[in-house]
C-alpha cells in the first residue's frame, strides 16, 4: 500500500514538473514573440493604431543590422514591425530601409537611430551616421547630439551626423534645419559649439556612394536637383581616378621589381670569382659552383638567385589581411607657389607626390587616420596631428612639413576615399578592403580647387 502511494506521488510530481516546464517554455516564447512583434497583427502605426497598411517596417536590409527593443538586442530582419523607442544599428558595410506609410528612410552603414512613433506621427532620432529621407508627407528627423530638428512637409534630403556637427543635403523641395530654410540644391552645416550654421550650394562631388544610389532610385519617381546622367558622369570620373591610381601603383611596383632584379643580378656576378660551394642563406637557393651566398638570397657563381625568406608566406595558404592604397599629394601648391610660406618650397616635390600610391594591409576596424599614421611611419614622412574632443576625431595639421595655412588662409589637408571627400573626421572613417585613400592639399575654397565638398 505504501509502495503504491509513493509511486502515485512520484507520478504526480513528474506531471507537475512537466507542466511547469511547459509553462516556462510557453512564457519564454510569448516574451520573445512579444519583443519581436510576432503578435503585433498589423503593427504599430504612426498614429499608434494597428492597421497593417500603415505599419512602419524594416525592409531591404543588406549586411548585418541590429535592433534593440526594451533593453534586449537581436538581429534585425526584413519585415520587422517597428515600435516607438526601437534602436536601429547598422554595422560596417550594411544598410536598411525603414518603410513609411508615405515614403522611406534609409540608413547607411555604421548608423544608429531611434524610432519615434507617437500622436504626431513617425520620426527618427539620428544618433550618429547617415540617413536618407524620401517622404511624401510631413516628416521630422532629429539630430540627437545637436538637439536640432530637420523638418519637411515633403521632399528628399539626407543628413549625416559626425561628432560635434551635422550636414544636411536637400535634393527636392525644402527643409527647415535648425530654423533655417534650405532649398533643393543647397546644403547646410550645423555645429554643436554654437557656431552659426553655414548654407552653400550643394556640390555633386559631396555625394558618397550611398547618396548616389539613393538619389538614383528617387529619380525614378521624382525630379531631384541632380539627374541620373550627372550621377553616371560622377561615377565614371571616380572609376577613372581609381583605375589611374591602380595603374600608377602597378607601374611603381614593376619598377621596384626591376630594381630588385638588377640588384640580385649584380650580387650574382660579384659572387662567381671566389669559387667553392655556395651556401644557401635564409630562404635562398644554393649555387652549384659559385661562392657563398649573400644574406637572405643570392648564392655565388653560377648558382640561382635566392628568394626572400618571407616570400614563402604567400604560398603557405595563410589568409591575407585586407588591403587599401594610400597616396599623399600636394599638386595644388605647384599652381600657387607665389602664396607658399617662405622656406616651404623645399618640402614640395617637383611632381607634387609626397607619397606615391602604396598598398598597405590593415586590420578590421582601423580608420583612415590609422592607415595614414602607418604609411608616414613606414615612409619616414613627418606627420603632426591633434585630438579635437568636440568632433571626437584627430585633426591632421601637417604632413611632410606642409601645414594648414602654409599656402593661403584656406589651405590645409583633406582626405579622399574612392573619389569622395567624407564630411567627417579621418579617425571616424573605417577603412574597407580595396579602398583607395588619397590625402590632398587644398589651397583655395577649403577644397574647391579639389572639387570637394560644397561650393
Amino acid at each position: 500500500m505504501k509502495t503504491g502511494t509513493k509511486a502515485a506521488k512520484k507520478t504526480a510530481f513528474n506531471v507537475i514538473m512537466a507542466v511547469a516546464a511547459a509553462v516556462i517554455v510557453i512564457g519564454a516564447v510569448m516574451i520573445a514573440g512579444s519583443l519581436q512583434g510576432w503578435f503585433d497583427g498589423g503593427g504599430q502605426t504612426a498614429q499608434g493604431g494597428t492597421a497593417a497598411a500603415e505599419a512602419v517596417t524594416a525592409e531591404n536590409k543588406t549586411g548585418s543590422a541590429n535592433i534593440e527593443r526594451e533593453g534586449i538586442a537581436y538581429s534585425l530582419e526584413d519585415g520587422t514591425k517597428l515600435r516607438d523607442g526601437d534602436i536601429i544599428e547598422t554595422l560596417n558595410g550594411s544598410s536598411v530601409e525603414l518603410a513609411l506609410p508615405a515614403g522611406a528612410v534609409s540608413l547607411n552603414q555604421n548608423t544608429e537611430a531611434v524610432v519615434r512613433i507617437g500622436e504626431d506621427g513617425f520620426s527618427i532620432e539620428l544618433t550618429n551616421g547617415e540617413a536618407f529621407v524620401n517622404t511624401d508627407g510631413a516628416f521630422t528627423l532629429r539630430l540627437a547630439e545637436l538637439e536640432t530638428d530637420v523638418t519637411a512637409a515633403s521632399g528628399v534630403f539626407s543628413a549625416s551626423a559626425p561628432a560635434g556637427s551635422a550636414n544636411v543635403y536637400v535634393y527636392e523641395n525644402s527643409v527647415s534645419a535648425g530654423g533655417i530654410e534650405v532649398s533643393a540644391g543647397q546644403a547646410v552645416s550645423l555645429y554643436a559649439d554654437g557656431q552659426a550654421p553655414s548654407v552653400a550650394a550643394l556640390s555633386l562631388a559631396a555625394l558618397n556612394d550611398f547618396d548616389i544610389g539613393q538619389v538614383r532610385a528617387a529619380n525614378e519617381t521624382k525630379t531631384l536637383c541632380f539627374t541620373n546622367g550627372e550621377l553616371d558622369a560622377l561615377a565614371a570620373e571616380r572609376e577613372e581616378q581609381l583605375r589611374s591610381a591602380l595603374e600608377q601603383q602597378q607601374a611603381e611596383q614593376e619598377k621596384a621589381q626591376q630594381i630588385e632584379e638588377q640588384r640580385q643580378n649584380n650580387q650574382n656576378g660579384m659572387g662567381g670569382s671566389a669559387g667553392g660551394t655556395g651556401s644557401s642563406a635564409a630562404g635562398g637557393a644554393s649555387g652549384s659552383t659559385g661562392g657563398s651566398g649573400s644574406s637572405g638570397g643570392a648564392s655565388g657563381g653560377t648558382g640561382g638567385s635566392g628568394s626572400s625568406g618571407n616570400a614563402g608566406n604567400a604560398d603557405a595558404g595563410l589568409p591575407a589581411n585586407p588591403t587599401c592604397t594610400i597616396a599623399i599629394r600636394c599638386n595644388t601648391i605647384l599652381d600657387n607657389m607665389e602664396n607658399l610660406a617662405e622656406g616651404k618650397n623645399k618640402y614640395v616635390p617637383a611632381n607634387g607626390a609626397i607619397l606615391a600610391t602604396s598598398t598597405l594591409e590593415f586590420s578590421e576596424g582601423e580608420t583612415v587616420f590609422d592607415v595614414l599614421k602607418r604609411a608616414c611611419s613606414l615612409a619616414g614622412i613627418q606627420l603632426e596631428y591633434s585630438w579635437t574632443p568636440m568632433y571626437n576625431s584627430y585633426y591632421v595639421e601637417g604632413i611632410g612639413n606642409l601645414y594648414e595655412f602654409d599656402c593661403g588662409n584656406q589651405s590645409g589637408w583633406m582626405y579622399q576615399v574612392n573619389g569622395w571627400y567624407p564630411n567627417y573626421g579621418c579617425s571616424e572613417y573605417k577603412v574597407q578592403n580595396g579602398d583607395s585613400i588619397v590625402w590632398n592639399y587644398t589651397c583655395e575654397g577649403y577644397g574647391a580647387d579639389l572639387g570637394a565638398g560644397m561650393s
